[in-house]
């Protein structure tokens, strides 16, 4: 006997598939809920089990919290809720970090590791989370490294990576190939500056120094420094730029000073000192040094990522030592106005930033080429020699307190040019003390009621106005697919030029979806039609953007 078939509908044992929210989307379910709205009507709104919104509603002070931890970009897409201690001390992390690479400070895989252990204990300490261990594994520093791009970070502390000794030995290798002397050898630096500042004296103020060297100490531009103080343009002979924001110097600002103040004043160096007219220039690898400087007589060096400061001879001593000889020819200024009359107090107030030449000339005056040349002995291999700045440190404090200033030590003042690395407390204050106005714009962001306009339909294009949007797509792709082909062959940073590279991939699958959403696309070729930029060639060239490497 046969058996009959049953005919089953495939629909009705279909599993739901699971949907996943994302922050900002709980805030809107959370806002209705607290409206009055009850849970089975939004369970139907979004097309999920009842249960699934009661969750919601019993995790609601999780969720807020979670979302006024992240900025407002993160939490629209994020669709989990982290521990909130580990999202915090992350940034707590970031923060020290940046403040490690702009005081040209080393830092290791280990040193972030137990630097990570000691701010999670901390921020336990500040506020009251739910209690989830955390160690520092190896697979969560990879999952950081990952998020925030630290593929430049050195493994190990004492023994420098592969990409550091081919670096020193490709200079040194370049260096006597080409007869390079010292004199020929120059390098570039930026650095925060603080042009009035003394220990125990108030009114303390900072801007973004561009300094520059050889590796003979014979020559030494006068700095140029950024600053909100500043009251004039700058010009090849003036020492001041306006900039509204000391650490706002931008790669156009360090492109502007090479071509039009370093190129000639070098150039006219190296006729005078009858060297041949051919230098090696050295850059940090930093966001604001550009990568495309290049001229016939300066090759432009980069240094690698996850080199150590060593290679950085500007971190070696020598912004330390400008920064003392600085302060003493401004103690001696100050002295030279109180001997006329003045009071400490009033010459200090009336100190202004235009009154930093004179200081700065003086500086690069008095410093020792000593000084200099140490900074370059673990680059170049060249012998170190015995130097301090303590005499000089000696000699400001006695000029301090001949003017009243009895509180400095020389202590104090080493504390002061010494970059220090911050203290736990500190990283977390400056958190803390940022929090406020993280929550303010979060609370702004996800609080506020959506407007009409964002709940309504969107209006319905005519063809000719959706072709026309197509083809400006199309010339946006095209740009996309230009600035890739610009990084992958001009930038020398590998590293950055992969981050890139990796970014306009996600960019260029956002712009193909905004045009899929607008225009159907040709079965054919998958491109709309009516298309004026190559747009078969814009997408095999964008493909190859998605395709992993």
């Amino acid at each position: 006997m046969e058996m009959m078939e049953v005919p089953v509908d495939p629909q009705r044992f279909k599993m739901r598939q699971r949907r996943s929210f994302s922050l900002a989307e709980k805030m809107k379910i959370l806002d209705r809920l607290g409206q009055g709205q009850s849970a089975t009507k939004i369970a139907r709104d979004y097309n999920v089990n009842e249960s699934t919104i009661r969750h919601m509603r019993k995790q609601e002070a999780t969720i807020r919290l979670a979302a006024q931890s992240m900025t407002s970009k993160v939490a629209l897409g994020s669709k989990r809720n982290r521990n909130l201690q580990m999202s915090k001390m992350e940034a707590c992390l970031t923060t020290w970090l940046d403040d490690l690479r702009a005081k040209r400070l080393p830092v290791w895989h280990h040193k972030i590791k137990s630097k990570a252990l000691q701010l999670y204990d901390l921020l336990g300490k500040h506020e009251v989370y739910e209690h989830i261990g955390f160690a520092a594994s190896t697979g969560w520093f990879e999952r950081f490294k990952k998020k925030y791009d630290l593929f430049e970070l050195r493994p190990y502390e004492d023994r420098p990576p592969p990409t550091e000794i081919e670096f020193k030995t490709t200079m040194q290798s370049a260096i006597q190939e080409g007869h390079i002397s010292l004199g020929q050898i120059f390098t570039v630096e930026t650095s925060s500056f603080h042009w009035k500042c003394l220990p125990g004296v108030e009114s303390e103020e900072k801007a973004t120094v561009l300094f520059c060297c050889d590796a003979s100490g014979n020559f030494v531009t006068l700095p140029k420094l950024y600053g909100p103080k500043a009251s004039k343009e700058s010009t090849a002979d003036s020492v001041f730029v306006k900039c509204d924001i000391p650490e706002s110097i931008t790669s156009q600002d360090v492109r502007d000073w090479f071509y039009k103040i370093f190129v000639p004043k070098a150039e006219s160096y190296l006729k005078k000192s009858n060297h041949p007219d051919r230098a090696i220039v050295l850059l940090a690898n930093d966001q604001n040094h550009p990568t495309d400087l290049e001229h016939y007589s300066f090759d432009v060096a980069t240094i690698p990522p996850g080199c150590n400061p060593t290679c950085l001879p500007t971190a070696q001593g020598i912004l330390v030592h400008f920064n003392a000889v600085y302060l003493k020819q401004l103690s001696l200024k100050m002295k030279q106005a109180v001997q006329f009359g003045e009071t400490f107090q009033d010459a200090w107030s009336e100190f202004s930033f235009e009154e930093t030449t004179e200081v700065l000339k003086s500086t690069i005056a008095n410093l020792d080429k000593r000084a200099i040349t140490n900074g370059w002995s673990y680059l170049l291999d060249t012998p170190h020699e015995d130097f301090s700045n303590d005499a000089i440190l000696q000699d400001t404090v006695a000029i301090l307190h001949s003017i009243g200033l009895a509180s400095v030590t020389v202590e104090a003042l080493k504390a002061q040019i010494t970059p220090r690395e911050l203290t736990n407390e500190e990283v977390v204050q400056i958190f803390f003390k940022h929090q406020k106005e993280l929550e303010g714009m979060n609370q702004m962001h996800f609080v506020s009621e959506p407007s009409e306009a964002a709940c309504s339909s969107p209006k319905e294009m005519d063809p000719v106005e959706k072709r026309m949007l197509v083809s400006e797509i199309n010339h946006h792709l095209a740009a996309l697919v230009s600035a890739r082909k610009f990084f992958d062959h001009k930038d020398k940073n590998k590293v950055r030029a992969e981050a890139i590279a990796k970014r306009l991939k996600q960019v260029g699958i956002w712009i193909r979806e905004m045009r899929n959403e607008i225009y159907p696309t040709d079965p054919m070729d998958g491109i709309p039609l009516d298309v004026k930029v190559e747009p078969f060639e814009i997408e095999l060239e964008v493909e190859s953007l998605d395709s992993d490497e």
